[in-house]
C-alpha cells in the first residue's frame, strides 16, 4: 500500500474560465512515501498534490485531509482502456481503516465476527 502524509489542512483553490465554461481546482499538499524502480524505499517522501472533489448542488466541496498518516484506498484504483490499471480520484483511508481492509481482505472469518 502507498503510504501518504498530510502535514497541513491548507487548500488550495483555482479557477477560472475556459470555453465558456466555469472550473475550479482544489489541492492539497501531501508526501507519498515512494518505492523506486529497482525495489528500495526513497529515503525521502516526495511531495504530491492530492486534488480534492467539488461539490455540486446537492454536494458540499471535499474537505481536506486532517493532518496525519494515510494509505491509499483500493477504490482508488480502476481497470482502464486495454485492461490496464489505473489510478482515478485519489482517495485515502486512515490506518486503522487500513488494518481493517487488509484484515477484510486476507482473514475474512474475522470480519463476520
Amino acid at each position: 500500500m502507498l503510504k501518504i502524509e498530510v502535514k497541513t489542512t491548507e487548500v488550495n483553490e483555482r479557477s477560472g474560465t475556459k470555453n465558456n465554461r466555469d472550473w475550479k481546482i482544489r489541492t492539497q499538499e501531501a508526501y507519498a512515501h515512494i518505492v523506486n524502480p529497482n525495489g528500495t524505499a526513497s529515503p525521502y517522501p516526495e511531495k504530491i498534490l492530492l486534488t480534492l472533489q467539488n461539490g455540486n448542488g446537492s454536494r458540499p466541496d471535499q474537505a481536506p485531509y486532517n493532518e496525519g498518516t494515510y494509505f491509499l484506498h483500493p477504490s482508488s484504483c480502476y481497470v482502464g482502456d486495454f485492461n490496464a490499471l489505473r489510478l482515478g480520484n485519489i482517495n485515502l483511508m486512515t490506518e486503522a481503516q487500513f488494518r481493517a481492509q487488509i484484515t477484510a481482505m486476507f482473514n475474512p472469518q474475522k470480519q463476520a465476527a
